[in-house]
């Protein structure tokens, strides 16, 4: 495993505000390895959020919000829910989630916010590549500690939506998590990518997996259980499903 260390100082990322107090982003980069077809980063320093969605967006992020816009039009996800729905059932795969999701889209789905936007412009800065059109994911576990702390685990597969579990990373978590730090949440998008019936998942911010034994359902019932993780969130880059982790299982029923 090769690793590379970048200064401390290095700030990557601070939001300037169009609104007071609505986002405040100190990140720095600390170090970045690869495993297989997957880049790992960690990102350290400080965030201040507020429920503004009032924020600068990064270039790769802009880009790719103006091309989905223009090529799609209408990126409502409620909009996006029922339309993936209707291909699953005509599939023949009805399934429960994308139901149970709309009926309680106004308390689980909220606009992306500074955070998940600025991870979304780092995603693009590290595929080299058009975030949209693109079948790639990120995943992020953000870390917080009692003192305000923030630490991010970035992982991003540019060759696929598959992100592999890392037990280089697990260990990483785990010995945060004893320093005092606490799985806030895990984040990950899922792309605009539409297609046929088998690859379209064009924007929707639910949970994969419903009944499968893998996808988001699995991988969330072991972040509870391994690190404690308090909220799952899938962003499409305009909206982002938050759900408490005790409330994941209801949206199977």
């Amino acid at each position: 495993m090769k690793k590379s260390f970048l200064p401390l100082f290095l700030v990557i990322f601070l939001a300037s505000l169009s609104a007071p107090a609505a986002c405040r982003l100190n990140l720095k980069k600390e170090a970045t390895w690869n495993e297989g077809s997957s880049e790992f980063w960690i990102l350290n320093g400080t965030l201040q959020e507020s429920n503004s969605i009032s924020f600068v967006r990064g270039p790769h992020f802009k880009k790719f919000q103006e091309e989905a816009i223009r090529k799609i039009g209408n990126v409502d996800a409620n909009y996006l829910i029922r339309r993936q729905a209707k291909i699953f059932a005509d599939g023949g795969q009805p399934k429960k989630v994308f139901g149970n999701v709309l009926k309680r889209s106004n308390e689980l789905i909220k606009p992306i916010s500074c955070l998940e936007g600025f991870l979304m412009n780092f995603f693009g800065e590290r595929l080299k590549k058009p975030i949209f059109l693109n079948y790639s994911e990120f995943g992020a576990f953000v870390l917080t500690a009692r003192n305000g702390d923030t630490r991010i685990y970035f992982q991003v597969n540019p060759q696929t939506a598959y992100l592999p579990a890392s037990p280089h990373l697990d260990q990483l978590i785990v010995q945060d998590i004893k320093k005092g730090y606490r799985l806030s949440f895990h984040l990950h998008n899922h792309p605009f990518n539409p297609g046929g019936p088998k690859q379209d998942i064009a924007g929707t911010p639910i949970p994969s997996g419903e009944g499968t034994g893998v996808g988001d359902f699995s991988a969330y019932a072991r972040f509870k259980k391994d690190f404690g993780m308090q909220e799952a969130r899938i962003t499409n880059g305009f909206s982002t499903l938050r759900v408490p982790v005790k409330q994941i299982p209801s949206l199977l029923r």
